[in-house]
């Protein structure tokens, strides 16, 4: 009888447990286990010690069955980072790295030949097997002289591709929408062996990856993110133990698939706040891929037009290297203007001038406004109280196809006849404007002219994108969703509204959230043939922070602010996150508790607390949380840890910790 020391793909597993086996099995192997009354995946990490306890050796479980499945080396050490770094248990990251679902189905080969033409599986989506053709799976390797198109490239960005192969330091790749930092990018690695890794924040970017990777690389790049099937995420865990070398295009997870041959990781929007796992466990995927990178010795991209504080402030301590596209579209850098806007019209009369140029000049129209639905806001006309979520404690958002829903939870609900709040028959008053409203208002306003609007919940996404892109539409009306990584051919005017929405945010990063939003916004226009141009509508046109667009170097600007006020990147923040359905005996037990008055009445120099903060009520449970701040050569980790130890452990409370928390609300 053989025993083995196995880390257990559950978030419940903090640490390593003995199991046993007949076989003579190898570190690093994937195994199935019982944990608990449950079936989990773990991974060998070394051969232990036998039990000579008939006690404990009846206890000890036997291993299930094994995959031949070998993961990496320095696999278990990223793994064992990731956890502490994050103070998440080690199964929570486990059942990210090795999920059931690609254990489920019976592995095929990634790539298919039909009719002489070569597919990749997630192109059969919905077919049965029997009408695909298998073939052998070295057709995802491509040799240098079959690449399709040589692509001209400028000085800057042949200097920039230079500096990426020639660099062992995490980079920056920063350009301006539209300088080709994609091309720049998938160029530099060129010839280089082994799986290359690349990560969007949200799904719809992964597509146009996809497209410039099989355009310049002549091979098909492979997903991995929570829309594919249980067939295809089996058959690529099986692709990504093999030695081919290949790209994987996904969200935020797959940076933690146990890749046999990882040679890059490419980090596309770095600054984007999707990036951040805001459930557990928590993880900022950008810092995870530089842990990973440092711990693999691989080469690690970032790439962004607007990077973030963070990144800016580490190539300003030479953490980083920094390479600068400074190529513009043909017809130049976008122009943007600031108008007010105006109490009884949806847009000002600028705004509508300027849509009338553009069209008439058979250009396209973008607008932004963060709102889905038709109006925020149902107000009753007998209490003048909104129609709320009892969930969430949010008001629901009506929608033209006439029903509420809860952008929170997404709970759906009908409009009552009787006011909850109440009690008397009511007319409902719509207030606010979202997206659809923006839409029927456009309608009206140019009878002639189509618009479609877009949120994430839009089915026919990139249905009307291509409507989009072949001119059978004037223009989109979109959420925050179209913002970024999108190539819009003909748009030259972008139009954002409610651009300031959030600017009297207490969360310090507002400020730097909106600015680079509207460089992105601004980024959709004018990226072609036409003259770009944004305009932003503001209640507060005059705000010192609206002006900060007109400065030389708002980024620098920004980061001298925080500077002053001492948070990140000049400091280290965490979060400890209170969720409970009994809001009562949070405020009265917990909070009430010695351990928290002695929390609240800290110290302790080494670090600052605040809160509790009452942040929200989400699907009946109520969440506040504490931040805590301290000096940047403390390690915060260890500071939160303590703290945690020292809480009461009260039924029904849940208690979590949060390193480096990313959003406030």
């Amino acid at each position: 009888m053989n025993f083995f020391e196995v880390a257990v793909a559950n978030k419940n597993a903090r640490k390593t447990y003995t199991y046993k086996s007949e076989l003579n099995l190898s570190n690093n192997e994937i195994v199935e286990i019982e944990f608990g009354k449950k079936k989990c995946k773990g991974i060998i990490i070394k051969k232990a010690e036998a039990i000579e306890n008939l006690s404990k050796l009846e206890k000890t479980k036997t291993i299930i069955q094994t995959f031949k499945f070998i993961t990496p080396d320095n696999f278990f050490e990223f793994i064992t980072w990731v956890s502490e770094y994050n103070l998440v248990s080690m199964g929570s990251v486990l059942e990210i790295s090795i999920p059931n679902a690609c254990f489920k189905k019976e592995p095929l080969a990634m790539v298919y030949e039909v009719d002489g033409k070569i597919f990749s599986l997630d192109e059969f989506k919905g077919k049965k097997s029997t009408t695909i053709k298998k073939e052998k799976e070295s057709i995802n390797l491509i040799k240098e002289d079959e690449i399709q198109e040589k692509i001209k490239l400028s000085e800057d960005q042949i200097s920039a591709i230079k500096k990426i192969q020639e660099n062992k330091k995490t980079l920056l790749l920063q350009g301006i929408t539209g300088s080709g930092k994609t091309i720049v990018a998938l160029e530099s690695l060129k010839g280089l062996k082994g799986k290359k890794l690349i990560i969007a924040p949200e799904i719809s970017l992964t597509s146009s990856w996809a497209r410039a990777i099989e355009k310049n690389f002549k091979q098909k790049a492979f997903y991995f993110h929570n829309k594919m099937n249980d067939l295809y995420k089996s058959s690529l865990f099986k692709w990504i133990n093999s030695d081919e070398d290949g790209f994987i295009v996904g969200a935020r997870s797959a940076l933690f698939l146990p890749y046999k041959n990882l040679s890059a990781i490419v980090l596309d929007e770095e600054h984007s706040s999707a990036l951040k796992q805001e459930t557990y466990p928590r993880y900022h995927a950008r810092d995870m891929a530089v842990l990973r990178g440092h711990i693999e010795k691989v080469k690690v991209i970032l790439i962004s037009a607007t990077p973030s504080l963070e990144t800016v402030y580490n190539i300003k301590e030479k953490k980083y290297e920094h390479a600068k596209l400074s190529r513009t579209p043909k017809s130049g850098v976008p122009s943007f203007e600031i108008v007010k806007q105006e109490k009884l019209n949806i847009l000002a009369p600028k705004i509508i001038e300027e849509v009338e140029k553009a069209i008439q000049k058979n250009e396209q129209v973008l607008f932004f406004l963060n709102r889905k639905g038709y109006s925020p806001y149902s107000i009753c006309s007998v209490c003048w109280k909104s129609l709320m979520c009892f969930g969430c404690e949010v008001p629901y958002v009506f929608y033209s196809q006439g029903y509420l829903m809860c952008n929170k939870c997404e709970k759906k609900a009908e409009i009552p006849s009787v006011c909850p709040s109440c009690k008397q028959n009511t007319i409902w008053k719509k207030y606010g404007i979202g997206i659809e409203k923006l839409e029927d208002y456009l309608r009206q306003l140019f009878p002639k002219y189509k618009f479609k609007s877009i949120s994430s919940d839009t089915k026919e996404i990139l249905e009307y994108l291509e409507e989009l892109n072949e001119n059978k539409i004037n223009g989109l009306i979109a959420t925050q969703v179209l913002a970024q990584g999108h190539d819009f051919k003909n748009i030259s005017l972008a139009v954002a509204i409610d651009a300031d929405m959030g600017l009297n945010s207490p969360d310090f990063r507002a400020k730097e959230k909106i600015y680079q939003l509207w460089q992105q916004i601004k980024g959709r226009s004018g990226r072609h043939n036409t003259q770009g141009k944004m305009i932003l509508q503001t209640n507060h046109d005059q705000n010192r922070f609206i002006s900060l667009l007109k400065s030389e170097n708002p980024v620098e600007k920004l980061l001298d602010e925080r500077k002053e006020e001492n948070w990140p990147p000049y400091s280290r923040c965490a979060a400890i996150i209170v969720r409970s359905r009994n809001k009562v005996k949070v405020e009265m037990d917990l909070f009430h508790s010695q351990e928290i008055k002695a929390l609240k009445n800290n110290t302790n120099p080494n670090f600052e607390i605040y809160g509790p903060l009452f942040i929200c009520k989400n699907k009946y449970i109520y969440e506040w949380r504490f931040l805590i701040k301290a000096p940047k050569n403390q390690a915060i980790n260890e500071i939160v840890k303590n703290i945690m130890k020292d809480l009461p452990k009260l039924r029904d409370i849940e208690i979590e910790a949060e390193i480096d928390p990313y959003s406030f609300n």
